[in-house]
């Protein structure tokens, strides 16, 4: 069993997402703890306002409402009173069994799963704080509970052929692929076998997978300590609210080991980009191309040429498994795709009219 604890600013935006869940018809409110009523009395305004009541007694922390996020594996066979009492059993060790909570059961993805949400505002004012040990004793109890309710433990360490069977290499969706397995997948068959020399190249070759590594802001305690996280992408490629450390993946993948990574690669990048470039120049020798058409170009010799939503050019060569980055004068050579289009109807007229006059029959000498 898998756990996730997160914390939020919003605790509007978080019961609307599983109220929404539950209107949908893959979701159901299992238990409200210390609110009164019971859960399928309650409405989503009562909700929120229990959830609230403590928030004026601290007003100092800004992100008061925090989530936790029990994930069974997808052959458990739980039905709604074990996990009710799994989700119970789970806030009472924790610590949490005095404040207001609720327990959401999901079934929008292969694996059974809940979400506990609750205020970190205890009903003394005081702030229930997220220390290390907290995440420790998390992952204790999800050990526990595996053996107490027979679910698959999560805690046995898979070889790596029986890993790679259960959990493939696929575009993560948030809230249907499982988030820790299939970063580990991605990132086990990314990482050892392509060529990256920054973090923003190892980027270019995560994004199809929805994934991104990210130190975060400098401000933060994850950039100052040279933490890494791994975080997922919606469909719009913007980063979702949760998140895997590096530390707690199966290849400890942080800064690190990158480094070490971008130091291997440096060489044998430099050697790989003559492919690239002179497939480039053989492009515009032969023609004149918009960016679009030389991406079109490119694709045919298995390139990619990829412009980001900061307008930065990476090249990823499919043969070679490697990614380009700062190969100058892209832009500059390129056409407009205006006369680009110009430049293609006219050649499709001349090659009309020479198709035409290949099927003019011969005139017969007298």
């Amino acid at each position: 069993m898998h756990t996730s604890i997160k914390i939020g600013k919003s605790l509007h935006r978080i019961l609307y997402y599983h109220e929404r869940k539950v209107k949908e018809g893959v979701a159901e409110c299992l238990y409200a703890g210390n609110m009164v009523k019971e859960a399928q009395e309650l409405k989503p305004k009562e909700k929120q306002f229990f959830l609230e009541r403590l928030d004026s007694l601290n007003e100092r922390v800004t992100r008061r409402t925090m989530s936790l996020i029990l994930s069974c594996h997808q052959n458990d066979r739980i039905d709604n009173e074990q996990m009710r009492r799994l989700g119970r059993e789970y806030v009472r060790e924790m610590g949490l069994e005095g404040q207001p909570f609720l327990i959401y059961r999901h079934r929008d993805t292969p694996h059974p799963h809940l979400h506990i949400v609750t205020s970190r505002i205890r009903p003394d004012g005081s702030e229930f704080k997220l220390s290390p040990g907290m995440y420790l004793r998390s992952l204790k109890l999800a050990r526990e509970l595996e053996v107490k309710y027979g679910l698959y433990q999560a805690g046995r360490r898979l070889s790596e052929k029986e890993y790679q069977a259960q959990y493939p290499v696929q575009v993560i969706r948030h809230g249907e692929t499982p988030l820790k397995p299939t970063i580990n997948a991605i990132l086990g068959a990314i990482l050892p076998s392509h060529v990256y020399t920054s973090l923003d190249e190892l980027n270019v070759l995560l994004r199809p997978y929805r994934l991104k590594a990210t130190r975060g802001s400098e401000d933060s305690i994850t950039y100052r300590r040279n933490g890494l996280l791994y975080v997922p992408l919606n469909s719009r490629g913007e980063m979702e609210e949760v998140y895997v450390k590096s530390s707690l993946l199966r290849m400890k993948p942080g800064l690190r080991y990158l480094r070490q990574r971008f130091a291997e690669n440096q060489p044998r990048q430099e050697q790989m980009l003559k492919r690239v470039t002179t497939s480039i120049d053989w492009i515009f020798h032969h023609q004149q191309v918009s960016m679009r058409g030389l991406q079109e170009r490119l694709r045919e010799e298995k390139i990619d040429m990829i412009v980001t939503p900061q307008q930065k050019i990476y090249f990823v060569d499919r043969l070679n498994k490697a990614v380009f980055s700062g190969i100058a004068g892209i832009r500059e050579r390129c056409i407009s795709e205006e006369a680009y289009q110009r430049q293609q109807q006219e050649q499709k007229l001349v090659q009309g009219q020479r198709q035409k006059l290949k099927q003019r029959p011969g005139m017969d000498l007298i």
